[in-house]
């Protein structure tokens, strides 16, 4: 028992979205004997008919790769400071 389990529960889940108690105090957490979240779900289920071509995750944020610490051997060279102080 894997990915079908796991639809049924999402699918009750959905059909009582707008009904709490029936929600609350009839949902059963499936029983899986085993279940991977990225081969059973991702790549099995939204992979198939009219969403294979769609992502399957999307980021609303655009991700932006870490600064790197003044430590690091990437690190941007300071540019040198000029001082314009007279005497």
């Amino acid at each position: 028992m894997g990915a079908e389990a796991f639809k049924a529960a999402r699918d009750f889940l959905f059909a009582h979205r707008t009904d709490y108690k029936t929600a609350h105090t009839e949902f059963r957490w499936p029983q899986l004997t085993h279940f991977n979240y990225a081969l059973d779900w991702f790549d099995a289920e939204l992979a198939r008919g009219a969403t294979a071509s769609q992502p399957a995750l999307k980021s609303s944020v655009m991700a932006q790769p870490p600064s790197p610490s003044p430590n690091s051997p990437n690190a941007p060279i300071a540019s040198p400071t000029v001082c314009t102080h007279s005497v």
